[in-house]
């Protein structure tokens, strides 16, 4: 059987190879749907996914994702991530901190990076 490569994707579904890598590597630049509709045809040919590629979360990376709003009340919400990045830190784990503008909500977008980081997990705080 022959190895199923990115052009073959790519022609059976009529759209660039470049596409096709974007939505493989889960790259800005191509659409939800594309990305949807490339990885259906890639298991439906029986592509074989480099093992780079392939989602595998860090045991030890989390990200806390707030509000923009939530994240400037230093009184309440800001004393609250304080003390979730000490206790993470302290017992071996990393956090991040990506904040989500306002517009961002309107168009129930989340942060890229939340996409492109391999996570072990997320904290939201919502308050706008």
């Amino acid at each position: 059987m022959k190895k199923v490569t990115m052009q073959d994707i790519a022609d059976a579904l009529q759209i660039s190879k470049n596409s096709v890598s974007q939505a493989l590597g889960n790259k800005n630049g191509v659409g939800e749907q594309t990305k949807r509709l490339v990885l259906q045809k890639a298991d439906e040919m029986g592509y074989q996914y480099k093992k780079d590629v392939v989602y595998t979360p860090t045991d030890n990376q989390f990200a806390l994702v707030a509000t923009e709003f939530a994240l400037s009340q230093k009184s309440f919400f800001g004393e609250i991530c304080l003390s979730l990045e000490q206790e993470m830190t302290a017992r071996g784990f990393y956090l991040t901190t990506l904040a989500v503008k306002p517009n961002a909500i309107a168009e129930n977008q989340l942060p890229r990076e939340l996409e492109e980081k391999k996570l072990a997990g997320n904290f939201c705080f919502v308050a706008y």
